[in-house]
């Protein structure tokens, strides 16, 4: 079978006459700079350079980085010490567990514990670093 051979019968959705359109600010710039140096403090990343990237700002050391994001305002942060010990990818994870939903093969996920913990440390750190900015 050829995919020329294939009928596709669908219909297109009915889109309403109008919709509501919400736009939203991302945080500003000093705050989310004060945020990604808080968190390199807290992974230990050492002395960072910065790095203008197409996309968003990188404070980059041997020990990791953390890339803020302009669009969005988002913070990615990567510990490159976590594997130093491990002899790969698969090194003891003992904060996940099996997950029934969200992937056909299960896939894991965090034990609720370890989900409380990390946005209990989330919070506290934002907390404190908008209380620092203001």
């Amino acid at each position: 079978m050829k995919f020329q051979q294939l009928a596709l019968k669908t219909e297109l959705p009915k889109w309403r006459a109008s919709m509501p359109v919400f736009a939203m600010a991302p945080a500003p710039v000093k705050q989310r700079h004060a945020v990604a140096r808080k968190m390199a403090d807290h992974l230990q990343l050492g002395d960072l350079r910065a790095i203008e990237l197409e996309h968003g700002l990188m404070l980059a050391s041997e020990r990791g980085d953390i890339t803020v994001f302009h669009a969005s305002g988002a913070i990615w942060a990567r510990d490159a010490t976590a594997n130093a010990d491990a002899k790969d990818e698969l090194r003891d994870w003992p904060d996940l567990v099996s997950s029934t939903t969200g992937s056909a093969d299960g896939g894991l996920t965090l034990s609720a514990d370890a989900a409380k913990r990390l946005i209990s440390t989330s919070s506290r750190h934002i907390l404190s670093t908008t209380r620092s900015i203001e």
